[in-house]
């Protein structure tokens, strides 16, 4: 709800090498719990034969219905239906939130309740390397909460911004370490 489909999503897409024929934008805002049997019902429906596989809901925070993001119950009231969801569709469904920084530039902890690296079943974080020199393109990605395997395993990667046929600006792309900027 933050960012604009044409201004920075595909474009986002593109860099990444992905078919943007294959990425699904809802017109509609939605507000959880009150729209989770809208955002099944169009999870399941097949978009040129393929069933969806992956929802990303960014920021998650911002589809709660007003309530506060600083509550435990409305936050779990919010977002529990999700792993439902994701179970009965065979989807992969990630929210985006944002996390608490210090001075430095350094991540703490997810903004707001607790509940929101409690009720999922995997917590990912994306913050800035610890481990070379502070520069705003060195990233790790670090598994922080799982239900489902290894806590602590992360991987390096770095944003470059590249060229996309028919846009004027540089696109960010996520590369991993060890991968050339065409790698994967």
């Amino acid at each position: 709800t933050e960012d604009s489909t044409a201004i920075d999503l595909v474009p986002r897409i593109m860099a990444a090498g992905g078919d943007t024929q294959r990425v699904f934008t809802l017109k509609k805002s939605i507000l959880l719990p009150r729209d989770i049997g809208y955002l099944e019902e169009t999870i399941k429906k097949e978009r040129k034969g393929a069933p969806t596989g992956l929802v990303i809901i960014d920021p998650v925070a911002n589809h709660i219905g007003g309530k506060s993001t600083d509550d435990e119950g409305s936050v779990r009231e919010a977002i529990n239906n999700l792993n439902h969801v994701a179970d009965r569709t065979n989807t992969a469904i990630i929210g985006v939130r944002h996390p608490t920084k210090y001075g430095d530039g350094g991540v703490t902890s997810v903004l707001g309740s607790g509940a929101w690296t409690h009720c999922p079943r995997v917590v990912l974080m994306m913050k800035q390397s610890e481990d070379v020199p502070y520069s705003l393109d060195d990233r790790v990605l670090e598994v922080v909460k799982s239900n489902r395997g290894e806590i602590g395993a992360r991987r390096e990667y770095r944003i470059h911004r590249v060229a996309v046929e028919g846009l004027p600006d540089l696109v960010p792309k996520l590369v991993r370490d060890g991968y050339g900027v065409e790698g994967p």
